[in-house]
């Protein structure tokens, strides 16, 4: 995702745990280490958490709930999975 994006997402996040009051320092940490990933999956893992956990998560239970959303296969993985499978 854009680091547009990264950040949007992370005031999206913030705005689930209102009376969290994130610096502009924790913010960019926030933003700069999610925006690595798929911005669809990083958006339905922040909703998820939304709904399951009382404090603002951490970044590691995050992209624990990005990876669980991401497909991390490689390129070609499915074309090269069915070509050894006749």
């Amino acid at each position: 995702m854009t680091n547009t994006q990264a950040r949007e997402l992370v005031d999206l996040l913030f705005a689930f745990w209102p009376r969290f009051k994130a610096t502009p320092e924790v913010a960019t940490a926030y933003a700069n280490s999610i925006e690595r990933h798929d911005h669809a999956a990083a958006t339905n893992a922040v909703k998820r958490l939304s709904e399951t956990e009382e404090y603002v998560p951490s970044l590691k239970k995050i992209h624990a709930a990005i990876g669980s959303l991401e497909d991390n296969r490689p390129d070609g993985y499915l074309a090269r999975a069915m070509a050894t499978h006749p």
